[in-house]
């Protein structure tokens, strides 16, 4: 619960200051960096209760260790390399479509702006968590909290460290997605300045790529968890924080969206093509990128699964 807040002077007159630095700002790098400070300060008024306590130090004890650095790095490296097989035939696809639709939605992959927005991502990784603030504009696969769950101390210590192994490698690579998308798609539309549609649809890509977008089976998945914690909540004093479905299900995004890419790269992933096209025949719009990123994926998935199965057959695997 929010403790009494007293708007001292000296209370009032640093709030003031922080939300100037907002509207002082130059780039938007500076706008984030000075609207998380600000969300950072007004936080400390709210103290985290027992149960997000709990919960973090479940997150700690399952979290930190070099098992799950590596596989988190191996996770986002092997899906990007994934996609950017299936963004070059992608291209093939849409240079295709293009001579009906006479427009291109998709460009082969520019794997140096992906390497520099890699870098951008641990520079910026780096200064959020030696500030204590978080700038993403997405959270980490595991979907650790915000910044700052344990104030001083062995847990803060600690909470610093799990940010550094999960934070700033997801950083990297949603930033690489990120700006790998964003100039795809300029190059495609061949303009020099992205539109507001292009920017989230970067955004988007770039969530999909970190296993951290909204899929459908995610959110069935997070409801499952939400639907255990609520039934446990009158032995947490009412508290849906923590309960049963950290047990059952503790980080839902992860394994519904590994199921979910499952799906997009087997036949099945041939439906969402389907449907794309049928809703472009019944005039609902059509999406170019949508259609030939489905295809692609489904067709790079289900080659590779033939591929092996054949493989196999032989003897070879």
């Amino acid at each position: 619960q929010l403790k009494k807040l007293e708007l001292t002077p000296e209370v009032t007159q640093d709030l003031k200051a922080l939300a100037q630095k907002i509207q002082d700002a130059e780039t938007p790098r500076q706008r984030a960096n000075a609207t998380a400070r600000l969300m950072k300060r007004i936080a400390s008024f709210t103290p985290p209760s027992f149960w997000k306590k709990v919960s973090m130090v479940q997150t700690l004890s399952q979290l930190l260790n070099l098992k799950t650095a590596g596989r988190n790095i191996v996770g986002n490296t092997g899906f990007m390399a994934l996609e950017n097989i299936s963004d070059v035939v992608a291209a093939g696809f849409d240079s295709a479509v293009s001579l009906v639709t006479k427009q291109r939605s998709k460009v082969l992959p520019n794997f140096k702006v992906q390497f520099r927005g890699a870098g951008r991502g641990f520079r910026e990784g780096m200064q959020d968590l030696n500030e204590g603030i978080d700038t993403s504009a997405a959270r980490s696969q595991y979907e650790l909290p915000a910044p700052g769950i344990f104030k001083s101390g062995v847990g803060q210590a600690f909470e610093k460290m799990l940010n550094f192994e999960l934070r700033v490698p997801d950083r990297m690579a949603y930033t690489a997605a990120y700006r790998g998308s964003l100039i795809n798609q300029m190059k495609a539309a061949k303009v020099f300045r992205p539109t507001d549609a292009m920017l989230e649809t970067a955004h988007l890509d770039a969530l999909y790529r970190t296993f951290q977008d909204d899929s459908a089976v995610a959110i069935v998945f997070k409801k499952i968890k939400e639907g255990f914690n609520f039934l446990s909540s009158p032995l947490t004093g009412g508290s849906k924080e923590w309960g049963l479905g950290d047990a059952v299900i503790k980080y839902p995004k992860t394994p519904g969206n590994i199921l979910a890419r499952g799906i997009d790269y087997s036949p099945a992933g041939f439906l969402k093509t389907v449907l794309e096209l049928a809703k472009g025949s019944s005039g609902h719009g059509f999406d170019q990128k949508s259609f030939v990123e489905s295809a692609s994926r489904a067709f790079v998935g289900s080659t590779l699964v033939g591929t092996g199965l054949l493989l196999g057959k032989l003897g070879l695997v």
